[in-house]
């Protein structure tokens, strides 16, 4: 039974266990965080386990010893071919290149298509704003770092007796403005705390055009939301707005920034 290293070309076989691993690993992370450049990182991944696999069995392996040997016998053809007068037409065995010469140009070739294609897709995700609630406690406590003011209505986490939970993430894209909606059914209880404890800060007014959470909402519904702004910079060119609202007759709340 042949070596590995004797089978195939050392670099490609290190190259596609890799890509094989990296797979594994990106197809946990798409099904854990179902974005578009996540699910194409996958595909490309999978692209170049294919091609990484035909090159390795296509590609003809030589080792050192047998590179020698083919150069010995070319030698030969062409002294021969030389005391009979003939011209030797045939160029000499080129030599094997080191693995580095071939599986890094593969290496980096798969990190910048891999690159390219994550951040095209990434665009893709105003398609796609919905979230996984699970997500939420990491996506929030980001949010909250880059920006606390604007989030810090925001609960740390779900509440564990929460219903329906709604988590939508809509990043800006050129001059619109980024959404973040956490939506929820919760026991009245707790939409009590809430409203005790941020009311204050907040102006209370009814559904506004420029609110783009309502999309995310029944709009059946819209009229009948108690809505607590609490900041508005009242540029309706560049909205910022943040608050809560609440939907007493259903016992929903909804936290948003803009």
């Amino acid at each position: 039974m042949k070596k590995i290293s004797e089978k195939y070309h050392l670099d490609y076989f290190i190259l596609f266990i890799l890509l094989c691993v990296l797979g594994i690993v990106l197809i946990i992370n798409a099904i854990m965080h179902p974005r578009p450049q996540n699910i194409m990182l996958v595909l490309i991944d999978g692209i170049h386990i294919f091609l990484n696999g035909r090159w390795m069995n296509k590609a003809k392996y030589v080792s050192p010893y047998d590179y020698d040997k083919e150069v010995k016998a070319w030698k030969k053809q062409k002294r021969e071919a030389k005391k009979r007068g003939e011209i030797f037409e045939y160029p000499r065995p080129a030599k094997p290149k080191k693995m580095a010469e071939r599986f890094l140009p593969l290496f980096f070739a798969t990190l910048f298509f891999g690159y390219i294609a994550y951040v095209s897709c990434a665009f893709i995700n105003i398609l796609f704003p919905a979230r996984m609630s699970y997500e939420y406690k990491s996506d929030i406590a980001k949010f909250k770092e880059n920006n606390f003011d604007a989030y810090y209505f925001f609960p740390d986490e779900i509440p564990k007796d929460a219903e329906n939970i709604e988590w939508i993430v809509l990043p800006s894209f050129m001059q619109g403005s980024g959404t973040e909606v956490l939506i929820f059914g919760a026991p009245g209880e707790y939409i009590q705390e809430v409203i005790a404890a941020y009311s204050q800060d907040a102006q209370i007014c009814g559904i506004e055009e420029d609110m783009s959470f309502k999309i995310y909402y029944d709009e059946t519904r819209l009229e009948k939301l108690t809505i607590y702004k609490i900041y508005d910079n009242d540029d309706r060119n560049h909205v910022h707005m943040w608050g809560f609202f609440v939907d007493d007759g259903i016992s929903r709340i909804g936290f948003f920034s803009q």
